[in-house]
């Protein structure tokens, strides 16, 4: 059975979306020797109104931040009408899994470059289908699993795991096997970084 890493990761998370690529680049690098997974860890999920100007400005210097330490581009354009709340963008992601039958970190990338770079709402149900689409994913399937009760209590269990296992940064990454994990790092990391870490665990 090959090692875990396991990213704990949100789909409106800036920091998150500026190490996505590191993990994909981390994911080829170590395929066939370390399995890759992920668990949500939830932003602002109780917020019900749209990303009002304040929220806004402290948004875009948040951005400005990410890119002057990552590189990582963002557009710099809020949706309209978008609500700063990743409870159903992470339930998207864990419906995805199950109609995948594998970790849907392509998916959730996905997601990130939509809100990120693209400034589309991913707080919208026909915007999470349409984008489940793009992996074979069939829409009445995807809507059916977005409202299951199996995918809301998965979501809530991956929020509650990450803080259980000292996640308390987004992105933060775990290392073991099965479930048996411990935390590597909390923070971004860069490929060169995350290679280091994980290079060090496989001895």
């Amino acid at each position: 059975m090959n090692p875990r890493l396991v990213v704990v990761t949100d789909p409106m998370c800036s920091w998150c979306f500026a190490a996505s690529r590191h993990v994909e680049n981390a994911m080829a690098a170590f395929a066939g020797r370390v399995d890759f997974d992920l668990i949500l860890g939830g932003i602002n999920t109780h917020a019900t109104q749209p990303i009002g100007d304040y929220g806004q400005k402290r948004l875009d210097g948040l951005w400005h931040q990410v890119t002057a330490t990552t590189g990582q581009e963002f557009s710099h354009i809020f949706p309209e009408g978008c609500i700063y709340n990743s409870l159903l963008p992470c339930r998207a992601v864990e419906a995805a899994r199950d109609l995948l039958g594998e970790p849907p970190l392509h998916y959730l990338h996905r997601l990130q470059k939509c809100f990120f770079l693209e400034a589309v709402n991913i707080n919208d149900r026909d915007v999470l289908a349409s984008e489940a689409v793009e992996f074979g994913i069939d829409v009445d399937d995807f809507l059916q699993r977005l409202d299951s009760s199996e995918v809301a209590t998965r979501t809530q269990w991956g929020f509650t795991r990450s803080r259980r296992q000292g996640a308390g940064a987004l992105p933060s990454f775990l290392f073991g096997r099965g479930d048996d994990l411990t935390l590597m790092a909390g923070g971004y990391l860069d490929t060169e970084f995350l290679g280091t870490e994980i290079e060090a665990r496989l001895g």
